[in-house]
């Protein structure tokens, strides 16, 4: 916008002192029009990086919430891991207990001395394997819900990193340009006073 040609009207002496002060204070309050809605735009600004960066902070808790929420978990399923290797173990012993009795059960040295099959074994081994199910089972959602918070996490912080990397750049071309348009204006307000 080109400031108006201004045309003082001369007077003995000089120019007309009040249609210069006419001039002056009417340049000077579109001066302060522009700085004051440059600078609410600056505090607009301001206020949204802020909620920006709050938003932000929300997100890097709740991803360290998750983080430490997904910790505790492998240290549960390490933990669970631990217990089926004992289980496995013991259902190993068990179940080669098993097929030695099967080998020896028609030996008739055995059957002499009227060795007797326990039938516990065949019920400890079902409850072993029952047992064993279980933890298969434990372990298998522990880790989808593992893998379901740390997606979830994921997807959030970068939804906010694409939000915030579009809003400050938004915020900083328009900052250029509203000081670009108020630098000019200056400026020529400025030619126009000294010629």
């Amino acid at each position: 916008m080109d400031a108006p040609k201004v045309i003082f009207r001369k007077k003995m002496g000089g120019y007309n002192k009040e249609d210069v002060n006419k001039y002056i204070t009417s340049e000077n309050q579109r001066f302060m029009r522009a700085k004051s809605d440059y600078q609410k735009s600056l505090a607009d600004r301001d206020r949204e990086i802020e909620r920006i960066t709050d938003e932000l902070n929300t997100l890097r808790d709740v991803n360290t919430s998750a983080t430490s929420t997904l910790s505790e978990q492998n240290h549960l399923i390490e933990s669970y891991k631990d217990t089926i290797v004992e289980l496995e173990t013991r259902i190993k012993e068990m179940e080669e207990t098993i097929a030695h009795l099967e080998e020896v059960k028609d030996d008739p040295i055995y059957q002499k001395n009227e060795v007797v099959i326990d039938e516990s074994v065949f019920d400890k081994a079902k409850s072993y394997d029952s047992l064993c199910a279980q933890v298969d089972e434990i372990l298998a959602y522990a880790k989808s819900e593992a893998d379901r918070i740390i997606n979830a996490a994921v997807e959030s912080a970068k939804k906010i990193e694409r939000t915030k990397n579009g809003d400050i750049s938004k915020i900083k071309s328009d900052i250029s340009s509203k000081s670009s348009s108020i630098i000019d204006e200056l400026r020529r307000a400025i030619k126009a006073k000294t010629r």
